[in-house]
C-alpha cells in the first residue's frame, strides 16, 4: 500500500492524500490554480511518502502556465457598447438595404482571449442576416452583415431587436455574454439626424451637422436635396445647440 501527500508551491493551491494499493488505477487529484490576475503563472508539486522502501521520495513537480483576461466585446472600439441601435433609410421597391455591423475584442492584447460570436438571434421579416457567424476575434473586428428587403413596403419605420451571444475562447473558464441591436429601417421620408443624405444615421453626419446648426445657408448649397430640420433631433422645432446632445445620443446608439 502507498500511502502519499502532495504539497504545493507559488500559483497553486489546495493539497492532496491518500493511498493507493498495488496494480489499481492511479489515483488523480484537481490542484486549483491562482487565476485572479493576468499574466504567467508557476507552481510546484512536492510528493512525498511514508510508506516503507518508498523509491524516489520525495518526488518534485513543476508546472506552468498563462492566465489570461476575458474577451472584451463592444459594438465601438474607444468604448464598452454592449446595446446598439443602427438605424438606416431607404425608398420603397428599392431592393436590398443592407446593413453592416462591427463587432469588436475591445483592448485585445495578447494577454485577453479571443472572441467568439457563437448565437445571432433570427430577426423579424424582412430583416435577415446574411453571412455565418466569426470565431477567433483579436485585434481586428468582425462584421455582422444584416439586409432589409423594402419590396413591397409602404413608408413608415420598421425595427427588429437581436441579441448576440459572445464567448472566450475554448479555454477553461471562459465565460459569456449578451450584446443587443436594434436595427431600425426608415422607408420614404426624411430620417432624424442623416445630415448628408446617405441613408444612415452615423459619424459621417457630424460635419453636416455642425454646418446646419452653424450655417444654414451654407448647409443647404453643401446638401440641396437634404431638410436642414433632419438636425431637430430633440423634437423640440428648432435647429439649435440644444440638438447637439440628442445628436451624440444618436450616432453612439445610446
Amino acid at each position: 500500500l502507498l500511502d502519499y501527500s502532495a504539497a504545493v508551491s507559488g500559483s497553486l493551491g489546495g493539497s492532496a492524500s491518500g493511498s493507493i494499493a498495488a496494480l489499481t488505477a492511479p489515483a488523480t487529484h484537481a490542484l486549483p490554480v491562482n487565476t485572479s490576475t493576468a499574466g504567467n503563472k508557476s507552481g510546484g508539486v512536492l510528493l512525498t511518502s511514508t510508506s516503507e522502501a518508498v523509491a524516489n521520495s520525495p518526488l518534485a513537480l513543476s508546472c506552468n502556465g498563462t492566465v489570461i483576461r476575458a474577451a472584451n466585446a463592444s459594438f465601438e472600439s474607444a468604448d464598452d457598447v454592449q446595446s446598439y441601435t443602427v438605424t438606416a433609410s431607404a425608398e420603397p421597391d428599392s431592393g436590398l438595404l443592407p446593413l453592416s455591423v462591427p463587432v469588436y475584442n475591445r483592448g485585445y492584447d495578447s494577454a485577453q482571449a479571443l472572441l467568439d460570436i457563437d448565437n445571432v438571434t433570427t430577426p423579424d421579416a424582412p430583416f435577415v442576416l446574411e453571412g455565418g457567424l466569426t470565431t477567433g476575434i483579436g485585434a481586428q473586428p468582425a462584421t455582422l452583415d444584416f439586409s432589409f428587403d423594402t419590396a413591397g413596403m409602404s413608408s413608415g419605420s420598421f425595427s427588429t431587436l437581436v441579441g448576440i451571444t459572445v464567448s472566450d475562447e475554448d479555454i477553461p473558464g471562459e465565460s459569456n455574454t449578451l450584446l443587443t441591436l436594434t436595427l431600425t429601417v426608415n422607408i420614404g421620408g426624411s430620417v432624424v439626424g442623416d445630415m448628408n443624405c446617405d441613408g444612415a444615421t452615423d459619424v459621417f453626419d457630424i460635419d453636416a451637422f455642425v454646418l446646419a446648426l452653424t450655417d444654414q445657408v451654407g448647409y443647404e448649397m453643401a446638401y440641396p436635396e437634404c431638410a436642414r430640420d433632419r438636425a431637430d433631433v430633440n423634437t423640440d422645432g428648432l435647429v439649435d445647440v440644444f440638438d447637439i446632445d440628442a445628436f451624440v445620443d444618436l450616432i453612439s446608439g445610446h
